[in-house]
């Protein structure tokens, strides 16, 4: 390839393979000693060089771990992963008792506290006696049970990318809430995933105050061997607070 203006052509493009630098292009330049003394003084530090002269010009060999724009097909690479997460949670964060109200929620924390009335017989809150479902959740409570288990689905897509890559994270959105449609659209999803993510069963409707959806966590951001890198995004569904958290834009 010669471009019109330059004094140093590209000669031939190769990929091998390199025991201690894995998957490898090495492209060769001929041109003058000048031209070429320009393109070496604008290598990365992962890049290696050998110049010889052939006659009247110079031959330069540059052998780099990836593609130099980093976009390529073989330096980019995807994961998508949906996993189970189980975690312990307080009874008072269940969906269930979120939807009895603060006001009831609160009787229930001052009949825990032995605060208040109670039936000299049965030695239940009178507070309670005309909310059956407050009631069970203070017996679930007296009865050692302040916490549940709780299994929650976690959306991962790593992305491994070369080192040198100039791509920025997607920090736009962190900490807020996406519906399944718009996590699909900014983190994509093969039709497996797709079809894994249509069959999670519905969450309880989220009461006053939340939102069901899926939290955008900040990415992390790995080194791996062969000068790449990998990216991970994590998006965890939930019925989370929307005065903690904002929808997604």
């Amino acid at each position: 390839m010669i471009i019109l203006g330059q004094t140093w052509a590209i000669k031939s493009i190769k990929k091998s393979y390199d025991p201690t630098r894995g998957p490898v292009v090495a492209v060769t330049f001929n041109g003058t000693k000048d031209a070429l003394d320009g393109i070496v003084a604008g290598l990365a530090p992962d890049q290696s060089s050998d110049m010889t002269e052939d006659g009247p010009v110079c031959l330069l060999t540059v052998t780099t771990p990836d593609y130099p724009d980093a976009e390529t097909s073989e330096s980019y690479t995807r994961r998508f992963e949906l996993l189970g997460n189980d975690i312990e949670r307080s009874i008072y964060g269940h969906p269930s008792v979120l939807a009895l109200g603060i006001p009831t929620i609160q009787k229930i924390k001052d009949a825990v506290n032995k605060e208040g009335k109670f039936d000299q017989v049965t030695l239940l809150p009178e507070s309670l006696k005309d909310n059956p479902t407050a009631m069970s959740v203070y017996k679930l409570i007296m009865g050692g049970g302040d916490s549940y288990h709780y299994s929650q689905y976690v959306y991962r897509v790593t992305t491994t990318i070369s080192s040198r890559s100039a791509g920025r994270l997607a920090f736009a959105n962190t900490n807020r809430i996406y519906n399944t449609a718009q996590m699909i659209a900014e983190a994509g999803a093969p039709p497996t995933i797709r079809f894994s993510l249509a069959d999670i069963p519905a969450l309880p409707a989220a009461p006053s105050g939340y939102m069901n959806g899926w939290l955008k966590k900040s990415p992390t951001v790995t080194e791996i061997a062969g000068q790449k890198a990998e990216v991970a995004l994590e998006y965890v569904l939930e019925t989370w607070s929307t005065f903690a958290y904002s929808a997604a834009s």
